[in-house]
């Protein structure tokens, strides 16, 4: 796991291919070496701090006090990496809503803007979207349906992976699969490994767009059978796992660019981190996995309690 500077409120953005913040350039001018050019602190690291962090390099954080209510999260879940951090590393997935987010960032991060909150009427925690009664309106094409949203924070981790996570069909996110996974096998191991609350149906699809179009994959469906025991994001760690070791030959990482980042991995941006990646190509088992989140899960849920609104 990381190390941060104690008590330095920010570090900004360092990395061989992007320069640090001026603020962070005159705290720690005495770790980088000129970048030339007048471009401060674009240069690589001092050998005194790559003895600390061997080869990786510093990226947007902030420091650690004994009053930071996200330093556990902060030391436990973040990780350098040669190319940096996602915006937010210290954001678990949580159960928030985007106002209650909103006035935690408010508050952690001292941004003190104005927050008007129009709070929901009879909703409650527990309440899935079809028990309010209100019409299904899709925020996304490939988000036609809630089933589509219960599964998606767990198979969007697809994304980082040359495996169709169902664009192009009319299930996305639901349907995995590749033209060279055997859906019959991968569903028996996937419906082996105990997960709880799914089952995983073999199917073949043929996407009409995006990866594989118009190819035949094989692959399964997975069938959401309770939603409170189901864990998305386990459930596809799982899934990921057993194709990695399914056809190690076949089974590639997505290469930069994705989204609007041209350098990191997208697998690494999806997860936060290396980590998972790292994990899965050294068939780490999943609840060695599973249990490497606890700390930063336990830590963000205890963070967010003074902003819960429901």
């Amino acid at each position: 796991m990381r190390l941060i500077f104690k008590d330095v409120p920010v570090i900004y953005g360092f990395s061989a291919k992007a320069p640090v913040g001026p603020a962070a350039a005159s705290m720690l001018s005495g770790y980088f070496r000129s970048g030339g050019g007048g471009e401060i602190g674009s240069g690589r690291v001092s050998g005194g701090l790559r003895a600390h962090f061997a080869n990786s390099s510093l990226s947007a954080a902030s420091g650690l006090s004994d009053s930071d209510p996200l330093a556990a999260v902060r030391r436990d879940v973040c990780q350098f990496s040669d190319d940096g951090l996602p915006a937010d590393p210290e954001v678990p997935l949580s159960s928030a809503t985007v106002a209650e987010l909103a006035l935690l960032f408010n508050q952690h991060h001292g941004i003190g803007a104005p927050l008007e909150i129009v709070a929901m009427e009879g909703w409650s925690r527990e309440m899935y979207f079809d028990d309010t009664d209100i019409p299904w309106v899709m925020p996304s094409p490939n988000m036609p349906t809630l089933d589509s949203a219960i599964v998606y924070p767990g198979t969007v981790l697809f994304e980082g992976t040359t495996i169709s996570e169902g664009r192009g069909t009319t299930r996305p996110f639901e349907l995995i699969g590749a033209p060279w996974l055997d859906g019959m096998q991968l569903a028996a191991r996937m419906n082996r490994a105990g997960l709880k609350g799914a089952y995983f149906r073999e199917v073949a699809f043929e996407p009409t767009f995006q990866k594989h179009a118009r190819t035949t994959c094989g692959g399964c469906q997975i069938h959401v059978t309770s939603r409170v025991d189901f864990a998305p994001v386990k459930a596809s760690v799982s899934l990921i796992r057993e194709c990695y070791a399914s056809a190690q030959s076949q089974f590639k990482w997505r290469e930069p660019p994705y989204e609007y980042e041209h350098d990191k991995m997208p697998i690494d941006i999806l997860a936060g981190s290396p980590l998972l990646r790292e994990q899965i190509e050294q068939q780490v088992p999943l609840e060695e996995i599973a249990e490497s989140w606890r700390p930063g899960e336990t830590a963000f849920a205890e963070a967010r309690k003074p902003y819960l609104l429901y």
